[in-house]
């Protein structure tokens, strides 16, 4: 068959999945005078994008008895499916699938990536640290991924550890990493004040500005405006508004109205948000 051909009839697969004509795609696939691997990557993934996940899982071996060899792709899109499922049983499978073909992962971020994160959906952390480790040549995503694998399922001591050994092996954290070490910690005020503290000293890194705000804004939230007040006024940065306000409505919230004062003569704002807050946190009882 031509290949314009082939890829017109790909392409109508690929439409029909869009629009969740799964029976109309599969018709299509049937019918077609020949499959490659893109034609059954089109299959696989609309059933698995229609919510069809273990009907793309067993496609795989009908796909290898049509003498199709899958690719890259194909892993993709089996792994978001394991993801889906959350099946440790398929997950095994698929990455078995993967390791046989070492190629594969060799220099492919996104399929490593996903293999760890796939692991970490389904609650097998150590299986996905397991590959982390395996893989000499850590890029940054690697690393992210692993961090946030740790945040999703509440081990936010191994996360931490991660990010300190993140630092020592000098590679330079982005906002994802720092996004994922903070919703390990979303509640733990006092241990990110102390963290942001010594990471400058100890790492000689210096987080973003948005790291410092959402600390400030934990540690608001949770009533420890001391520690919130001395981060707003020590960063290494101007506090911008949404630092400001998440400390003057939390005074406002525990009824602080020394502090209160303190904020809004620092914050030198006309915003009359500002006065109407300071006003209403003065109408309070005492």
């Amino acid at each position: 068959m031509p290949a314009r051909n082939l890829v017109s009839w790909t392409g109508i697969i690929s439409g029909y999945a869009h629009l969740g004509y799964i029976d109309r795609a599969k018709e299509t696939f049937d019918r077609a005078p020949e499959r490659d691997v893109i034609c059954w990557n089109a299959l696989i993934t609309a059933y698995a994008m229609n919510g069809y996940s273990i009907t793309a899982l067993k496609l795989l071996p009908v796909m290898d008895s049509d003498g199709v060899e899958p690719n890259a792709v194909t892993f993709m899109v089996l792994i978001d499916a394991c993801s889906t499922l959350a099946s440790l049983a398929d997950s095994k499978m698929v990455h078995s699938c993967v390791r046989d073909d070492s190629r594969l992962l060799e220099g492919d971020v996104l399929l490593q990536t996903s293999l760890v994160n796939m692991y970490g959906k389904c609650g097998h952390l150590d299986a996905a640290r397991e590959m982390f480790d395996d893989f000499p040549d850590k890029c940054l995503a690697l690393w992210n991924t692993m961090l946030c694998v740790y945040a999703q399922n509440g081990h936010t001591d191994q996360a931490m550890d991660l990010f300190q050994l993140l630092l020592v092996e000098g590679v330079e954290p982005d906002r994802i990493t720092y996004v994922g070490i903070l919703s390990a910690w979303s509640h733990a005020g006092v241990v990110w004040y102390e963290f942001l503290r010594s990471l400058e000293p100890d790492f000689g890194v210096t987080p973003p500005l948005d790291f410092y705000v959402c600390v400030i804004d934990i540690l608001a939230r949770t009533g420890q405006l001391e520690l919130a007040e001395d981060l707003i006024f020590n960063m290494p940065y101007e506090p911008n508004e949404v630092a400001w306000t998440s400390l003057l409505g939390a005074c406002r919230s525990y009824v602080d109205r020394d502090r209160a004062a303190r904020v809004a003569e620092r914050m030198n704002s006309y915003n009359p948000a500002t006065y109407l807050l300071l006003s209403n946190l003065h109408s309070l009882p005492p």
